[in-house]
């Protein structure tokens, strides 16, 4: 079951100088740097095994916590566009 997510438009007023949104969030995808992570870079391993290995981790893409920002009302899907470099 999927959950319903209301999406949100920033309106504007004098204090945001009409842009909709106050104030920062740090949007960051961080992966641990360790003993396995290490030889795999050495041993020049594919891009695809690093990433499933930063999942076994539990790394959450930087994707995924942009979504959650937009669906806790944070921030907008336009916002996340306009910021958010796309592959």
């Amino acid at each position: 079951m999927q959950a319903q997510i209301t999406l949100t438009r920033g309106r504007g007023c004098e204090h945001c100088r009409s842009t909709g949104y106050k104030g920062r969030h740090a949007l960051a995808e961080v992966l641990p740097f360790d003993d396995t992570l290490r030889t795999m870079i050495l041993n020049r391993a594919d891009v695809t095994e690093i990433k499933r290995y930063a999942l076994e981790l539990g790394v959450r893409p930087l994707n995924v916590r942009a979504m959650d920002l937009v669906a806790s009302g944070a921030t907008t899907m336009e916002e996340i566009d306009r910021v958010v470099a796309h592959d």
